[in-house]
């Protein structure tokens, strides 16, 4: 007598399917937190709101400054710049285009602490909630 196999019914193969793109997607945000981590230990990076209040600065930004994360964090981008460029034309175009999500390149002056000038190549990329 021989005896019967049972088959696997296919709800077996699409779990199993399922748990390939979890993985998959798993390794996608291990390697995007791998980026964002060798970033952040490369670059001066500030975060802002987009009213210009500091939200965080990382070490990098920080040493380029001469300030501590307490001397920065809620104050406003504002501070950094001098009080020509504060009030210009040109200043309120740049927070005009941050906040409709316009990325801007450039070599900026900036002012750090103790009125020091240093003159950096920045990129401030706007991340909006949708």
């Amino acid at each position: 007598m021989s005896k019967k196999r049972s088959i696997k019914p296919p709800t077996a193969v699409k779990t199993s399917n399922a748990r390939r793109p979890m993985a998959r997607q798993q390794r996608l945000e291990l390697d995007y937190a791998g980026q964002i981590a060798d970033f952040q230990r490369s670059q001066a990076v500030i975060e802002f709101e987009l009213d210009g209040t500091i939200i965080h600065a990382n070490e990098n930004f920080l040493k380029c400054v001469g300030y501590t994360l307490d001397e920065v964090k809620g104050r406003r981008h504002s501070e950094f710049v001098d009080e020509a460029t504060r009030n210009s034309d040109q200043y309120r175009d740049f927070w005009q285009r941050l906040n409709r999500g316009e990325d801007i390149t450039g070599d900026f002056r900036r002012i750090a602490k103790g009125g020091r000038e240093i003159y950096i190549h920045g990129v401030y990329s706007p991340i909006l909630d949708s």
